[in-house]
C-alpha cells in the first residue's frame, strides 16, 4: 500500500476547508434572507390600489382614485412633491417643443 505525501494530504485538507467554509457561509446567507413565507401576505392598500388601476388599463386615466394613487406612488418614490409639479407643468414642456 502507497503513503500518501503531505503534500497531497494538505492539497486535499485545504479543499475539505474551503467546500466547508463556502457551506457554511451559503448557509448564513440563506437564513439572512427573508422567505416569500415570512413577508406578510397582505399587500399595503396603495399596492392593491397600483394594481387594480393596471387592471384597468386605459379606463383607469378616467378613474380619479387611479389618479389620486398614482400621485401618492410618485410621492414617495421621489420623496416630495415632483410628481404634482410634473403633472402641472406638462403644458409648458409641449409648449417648449413647438418650433
Amino acid at each position: 500500500m502507497r503513503w500518501l505525501s503531505l503534500q497531497t494530504i494538505g492539497v486535499v485538507g485545504v479543499a475539505i476547508l474551503t467546500v466547508l467554509a463556502l457551506a457554511l457561509d451559503f448557509r448564513e446567507h440563506d437564513a439572512a434572507t427573508p422567505s416569500a413565507a415570512s413577508r406578510p401576505n397582505a399587500l399595503s392598500s396603495l399596492e392593491m390600489e397600483l394594481q387594480r388601476c393596471q387592471l384597468l388599463g386605459k379606463a383607469a386615466t378616467d378613474d380619479t382614485t387611479c389618479t389620486k394613487v398614482w400621485a401618492e406612488n410618485r410621492r414617495r418614490f421621489f420623496g416630495s412633491d415632483l410628481g404634482a409639479v410634473a403633472k402641472t407643468n406638462t403644458s409648458l414642456k409641449n409648449e417648449a417643443r413647438r418650433p
